[in-house]
Order: structure tokens, then sequence, then C-alpha cells
């Protein structure tokens, strides 16, 4: 079956599912609740690459190097 995307369903639970429409499901393996502050979206890095969620200081101050020096 060319041009067919294989979708494979992830059977753990996933929390916050039924938030999202249905036509998505199939596609999302896994939520990650953050805790909004003013560091969500390093927190979100963090969590998309397999970091601590601890570790996202270490991002914020890799990314402040790169743009000011």
């Amino acid at each position: 079956m060319e041009g067919k995307t294989k979708v494979i369903k992830n059977n753990k639970s996933v929390p916050m599912l039924d938030q999202f429409h249905l036509k998505c499901h199939p596609y999302i393996f896994d939520v990650i609740d953050l805790k909004i502050d003013s560091h969500y979206g390093y927190q979100f890095v963090v969590a998309l690459l397999g970091m601590g969620r601890d570790s996202w200081p270490f991002v914020r101050m890799d990314l402040f190097k790169e743009v000011f020096q």
C-alpha cells in the first residue's frame, strides 16, 4: 500500500488524551504536563531532548551563550 502512513498505536495510558481531537489520537505517544511559569519553553525543550526536568537552566544558558557571544 504505497502512500499510506503506518501508525503504531501506543497501548500505555496517555494523560489528557481526551483534550486532543480524535483524529490526532493515533499520533500522540506521550503528553508532558509542564508547570506554567516563565521557563516552560525551556522545560519543553529539555523534555523533548530526554533530559531531566531540572536541566532547563543548562539549556537556557547554552542558548544565551549562542545568541550573545
